[in-house]
């Protein structure tokens, strides 16, 4: 199963990306980040999910990463995703 990384899961963006989802791309396991909102919870899927730091994005098993968290986030993360 492909996994796909929500960046700022829980910014404005983030939380209508995130209910876009609930019912699309089933097949995704959705994984979901943060900065500020580390380690709140929040319903996916009907099931609690923890958020996750946003330094643990590049310890592996991510395979799509959506970012709407800011660019300064973007900048850090996106060049070592991508290798």
């Amino acid at each position: 199963m492909k996994t796909i990384a929500i960046v700022g899961a829980t910014g404005l963006v983030g939380e209508k990306l995130t209910e876009i989802l609930q019912d699309k791309l089933t097949e995704y396991k959705v994984r979901f980040f943060g900065s500020a909102s580390v380690g709140t919870r929040k319903t996916f899927r009907n099931k609690r999910v923890t958020i996750e730091n946003c330094e643990s994005l590049t310890c592996g098993g991510i395979d799509y990463a959506v970012f709407t968290a800011n660019e300064e986030v973007a900048l850090k993360y996106v060049p070592e995703l991508v290798k």
